[in-house]
């Protein structure tokens, strides 16, 4: 039985309610971001033991009161491998989300191969667009 005090919430307006929390959150972390001078982001990119690949992003920055701020920003599966080129899709898709292209500071990842290139490769995609 249910507590007479427990309101119970359908399931679509509790939907709702997350949506407009994360675009709340969003707006604040977009909106802190574009107050720092400086952004760092560490990637994670791995298979599950039933071979589906996920990425996760966290950016780091301190933000106007030189207070440290960090976030995680992506936790997506996708269906194709994480290869150098996928994982700089996903990352200059954050990128573009976030505004943040010409504040990367550092991007942080393990050490297997595809991430030795794909740094080399986003480096030159960001000189090409004139961005440091």
């Amino acid at each position: 039985m249910l507590r007479s005090e427990i309101t119970l919430v359908h399931r679509t307006k509790l939907s709702n309610m997350i949506f407009l929390k994360y675009d709340e959150i969003h707006a604040k972390i977009k909106q802190d971001l574009k107050e720092s001078r400086r952004v760092s982001i560490t990637l994670n990119a791995w298979f599950s033991s039933q071979k589906v690949a996920y990425l996760r992003v966290l950016i780091y920055w301190m933000n106007a009161a030189f207070q440290y701020r960090e976030h995680l920003i992506e936790f997506t599966s996708f269906e194709v491998e994480h290869t150098d080129r996928h994982l700089m899709q996903e990352l200059f898709k954050i990128l573009n989300i976030y505004d943040i292209k010409n504040k990367l500071f550092d991007v942080v990842t393990d050490n297997a191969s595809n991430n030795d290139t794909l740094k080399k490769k986003l480096e030159r995609a960001l000189n090409r667009r004139d961005i440091s």
